[in-house]
């Protein structure tokens, strides 16, 4: 059992005391970017369900091995969630580590545990990301939170943290912020939605019809939050109109 840390006003387990210490201290925070494993979400899997506290601290001591190995001076991000809604972090996360190339004395960095290339993640997941998003934001005042993509350096391009990952976390997470600034422009909005339809996680016709409801930056928004509270999906989180990441 790691020791709990309260960050935000909100409880998280703190895995500092099972990874490399911070590298530096962050000169500062200009908002917080969202990665996905990629690899298996739960090896080494011991009880062939991937549930248990057990289970993530080895995916995490996996992850911390790997980045080593890549010479990232170990775990490279400040939080981990899992499908079990329990969210993981470096101590108070304002340390640097090494998850956007250029960038880590400037980003925080959250991931989930798992390939969400094509696969959308769990609603606890998505909960525990938006969980650590407020908590973020309540210690540093409101930041943009983007797929790691969107803070990537020239050369340094990437699909990290997948077409479903991105646009039902990101796209949940905007959508109960409405009544915020969440640093997201325009068009970064309408590619949420654009990608949140080409995944499916989006009905194209009710995106259409919410879109030209409204005009301009309200209309997006109008259009993000007809789609959430509108749309009834097959079990996808973002299109689950009972669904809040923030309950």
């Amino acid at each position: 059992m790691l020791p709990e840390i309260v960050m935000g006003g909100a409880t998280f387990y703190d895995m500092s005391g099972i990874i490399s210490p911070d590298r530096y201290q962050r000169y500062a925070t200009l908002g917080i970017s969202l990665h996905h494993s990629v690899g298996a979400a739960h090896f080494p899997d011991l009880n062939l369900s991937g549930s248990t506290m057990d289970e993530e601290i080895a995916h995490i001591r996996q992850i911390e091995a790997q980045h080593l190995a890549q010479g990232f001076g170990g775990f490279g991000y400040q939080a981990i969630a899992f499908e079990s809604g329990r969210v993981y972090v470096a101590g108070d996360c304002m340390g640097a580590r090494a998850h956007v190339a250029g960038r880590n004395g400037e980003i925080d960095g959250i991931c989930m545990a798992g390939d969400y290339r094509a696969l959308r993640p769990a609603q606890p997941l998505i909960a525990g990301v938006a969980r650590y998003y407020r908590a973020r934001v309540n210690v540093l005042g409101v930041l943009p939170i983007k797929g790691h993509r969107g803070w990537a350096t020239p050369g340094n391009e990437t699909t990290c943290p997948g077409d479903a990952g991105l646009a039902a976390v990101i796209g949940a997470i905007y959508a109960h912020t409405v009544a915020q600034e969440v640093g997201m422009t325009d068009q970064e909005i309408k590619d949420i939605i654009d990608l949140a339809i080409k995944v499916q996680v989006l009905d194209p016709l009710a995106a259409h019809q919410a879109e030209h409801e409204e005009r301009g930056h309200d209309g997006v928004k109008g259009a993000m939050a007809a789609h959430i509270t509108g749309h009834k999906g097959q079990g996808n989180p973002i299109a689950d109109p009972t669904f809040n990441p923030f309950a």
